[in-house]
């Protein structure tokens, strides 16, 4: 079962490349605000050698599968089926607020980095969760990245 988890964990992974890239392209204001860091996240298994690593660079995004030597930023979990149960369940603040404080997720990194990923993630998930571009940029996008206050 846990090779199961492992498989669908890293899949999972490959569509979060996928969809940030998607996002990127059809969405202006999301690409502008991958514009603003440029970094190497990683998200991976603790103590195996399953993850994927991200890197934004100029607005761009490119993701490569294994571990990055230096990542910027990392997110680690307990087990394949730990990140599954996380990453595809994105309204499940009280899991993921559990997972962190049993330490069975982590996030490294320095502090701007280690929070500027998860926003933008996040972001992602409501651009492609709009049916226009129009909904994506009223978001409240500033260069700052802090959102608008309208």
């Amino acid at each position: 079962m846990d090779k199961l988890y492992s498989l669908a964990f890293s899949t999972l992974l490959y569509g979060i490349a996928i969809a940030m890239k998607y996002t990127a392209w059809r969405h202006p204001a999301f690409r502008a605000r991958l514009k603003e860091q440029n970094l190497v996240a990683q998200i991976r298994v603790k103590q195996l050698p399953t993850g994927r690593y991200y890197i934004i660079k100029d607005g761009r995004v490119s993701s490569r599968s294994g571990i990055h030597p230096n990542p910027d930023v990392v997110v680690a979990v307990k087990s394949a089926r730990l990140g599954f149960q996380i990453f595809t369940h994105p309204n499940d603040q009280l899991g993921r607020i559990n997972a962190a404080k049993s330490f069975s997720m982590t996030l490294d990194g320095p502090q701007d980095k280690a929070i500027w990923r998860p926003v933008v993630l996040m972001y992602c998930l409501s651009c492609l969760a709009t049916a226009s571009t129009s909904n994506c940029s009223a978001m409240g996008h500033r260069p700052s990245g802090e959102p608008s206050q309208a």
